[in-house]
């Protein structure tokens, strides 16, 4: 079991497949595959990083990264998020990406700033 393989103990409560179905908007038969640590322990202090591999109908499967608060955690990182107000930050930032690209874009200059 690789260290980024979590145990169905450490899987929080609300990252269930009725979560991401909703989330992804998608109604159609879908299974939740596994669900792994995207980074080590220690590599992004400030929210914990999923790697989620879903089935949708009878497709091969998909990967998706899923972006999350540490919210089982009291911790100094957890203190810092609140302090600052990082994922509304980050959040705000995601948006002005994308304003930036449809400006770059607009210019003949196709663009991406991050994954997709």
């Amino acid at each position: 079991m690789s260290n980024l393989t979590l145990s169905s103990a450490e899987i929080p409560y609300w990252l269930t497949a009725n979560f991401l179905r909703d989330l992804l908007q998608i109604s159609d038969r879908f299974e939740l595959k596994s669900v792994q640590y995207a980074c080590k322990k220690g590599e992004n202090f400030a929210s914990k990083i999923f790697r989620i591999n879903i089935v949708c109908n009878d497709d091969k499967g998909q990967t998706i990264i899923l972006k999350s608060r540490p919210f089982d955690e009291v911790s100094f990182s957890e203190d810092f998020l609140k302090k600052f107000n990082i994922f509304p930050k980050e959040i705000e930032a995601y948006g002005l990406v994308r304003c930036f690209e449809e400006i770059l874009s607009a210019a003949g200059l196709e663009t991406s700033f991050g994954a997709r």
